[in-house]
């Protein structure tokens, strides 16, 4: 492990998830994270789950379903947002949604993928 010189401000990354997605994809982006903060030797980069449900329940495409950390409506300030789908959403975004991707995006420090 590397040793720890200073402990550095953590990185919150949230993963907005938009059906249909797998559990593939969420670990091949959560497995790098943790792997990440094994090498560091510390909590640097925290993955936060977020849904559009107000139950928080997250179905993915196989059946599944994950619970998530936070709505849309009450998530954190983010320093990364991440939407996460296997292909293009086929509805339109309603305006909950877009004013929660405003209010991220509108933080200075915000980076979108």
């Amino acid at each position: 492990m590397l040793k720890k010189l200073h402990m550095q401000p953590k990185v919150k990354i949230g993963l907005y998830i938009i059906p249909p997605c797998s559990l593939f994809t969420l670990g091949s982006i959560q497995e790098p994270v943790v792997q990440a903060n094994k090498l560091l030797g510390e909590e640097k980069y925290q993955l936060f789950y977020i849904s559009d449900q107000e139950d928080k329940i997250i179905h993915l495409d196989n059946k599944m379903h994950i619970n998530a950390d936070f709505t849309v409506d009450d998530s954190p300030d983010l320093n990364i947002l991440m939407l996460v789908s296997e292909r293009c959403p086929e509805n339109k975004i309603d305006i909950r949604i877009r004013k929660f991707m405003q209010r991220i995006c509108s933080q200075s420090d915000i980076k979108a993928c």
